[in-house]
């Protein structure tokens, strides 16, 4: 069982409570560092995406203080910063995480990760073959699989309409 985020924090559990489920989500889903990734970066997100929360609010969920259960709104928008199911927090049997594969779609979306895609698409195909495979000869073996995997669902997600030499990720609204 991985360790809980702060003394005192609901046990992660994917199949315990709410709480639970999102400590579950904290402790397997980190930064490259093994931190986790803190609420203001949760928060932050949110609003970039059209969302409204505060840091404190996202704490006392992670931290289980909060007296009563999140609305289904902000359920939705932690599943979706996560990288989960909409119905993570309520299926009685919720999906294993990746971790690898979940931290990877997250720092992606981070402005240094969305900095680096943007220049990426501008190179030559061959100057990209390369950068590629020197970004996969960097990531440790066990952990490869997160790099195809984090691909394969960004190309799920892009605008088949767009036509310009990077994509456009399509935004989820709760």
């Amino acid at each position: 069982m991985p360790a809980r985020i702060k003394p005192g924090a609901p046990d992660p559990n994917r199949f315990g409570t709410i709480s639970e489920r999102l400590n579950y989500l904290a402790t397997t889903i980190r930064r490259p560092n093994g931190t986790v990734f803190a609420a203001t970066d949760i928060v932050r997100w949110i609003r970039s995406q059209g969302g409204s929360v505060s840091d404190v609010y996202i704490t006392k969920i992670l931290n289980g203080t909060r007296g009563k259960e999140p609305s289904p709104t902000y359920l939705r928008w932690l599943a979706r910063y996560y990288n989960v199911a909409d119905d993570f927090f309520y299926s009685d049997h919720p999906e294993a995480v990746d971790g690898p594969a979940h931290t990877l779609h997250i720092l992606v979306r981070e402005p240094a990760g969305t900095d680096l895609l943007h220049n990426w698409a501008l190179l030559p195909e061959r100057q990209r073959d390369i950068v590629s495979a020197l970004i996969t000869s960097m990531v440790p073996p066990h952990h490869r699989h997160a790099l195809s995997t984090t691909a394969d669902q960004h190309d799920d997600d892009t605008d088949e309409d767009d036509t310009s030499t990077t994509s456009t990720t399509k935004i989820r609204r709760p």
